[in-house]
């Protein structure tokens, strides 16, 4: 009988053990889509400005978890295209971006010198 109840718990845990891998949805963790990938953000206001200007910034770097950022002619083309309310909303978040450097990591700062200037 002690055979039988160990293989239950042994089948149990093998059923279970990929719905206990998942992650929970803590702080921290990046939505599915934005960001996904990234190891963390460095707080949580640079967060809320991938979240808020997720689809918009992917043109910006060459994959879609933001790792890479793309050369600056391919930066200037992709600016090119978005319509003037946008950029002025990705610029004025940048604005608020390099006054609190320290908030941000360095690649958030370095897309937002490059985009303050174009």
């Amino acid at each position: 009988m002690n055979i039988k109840a160990l293989l239950a718990v042994v089948a149990t845990l093998g059923l279970a053990g990929p719905a206990l891998a998942q992650t929970t949805g803590a702080i921290g963790d990046t939505p599915e889509g934005v960001n996904s990938g990234h190891d963390g953000w460095s707080s949580p206001e640079e967060q809320r400005f991938y979240e808020r200007h997720n689809e918009t910034l992917i043109p910006f770097f060459t994959t879609q978890d933001f790792q890479e950022i793309r050369s600056a002619d391919e930066m200037r083309t992709a600016w090119a295209t978005l319509p003037a309310d946008r950029q002025v909303e990705i610029r004025t978040d940048c604005g608020s971006v390099l006054a609190n450097p320290g908030a941000f990591g360095e690649r958030t700062v370095e897309l937002c010198n490059q985009l303050q200037g174009m």
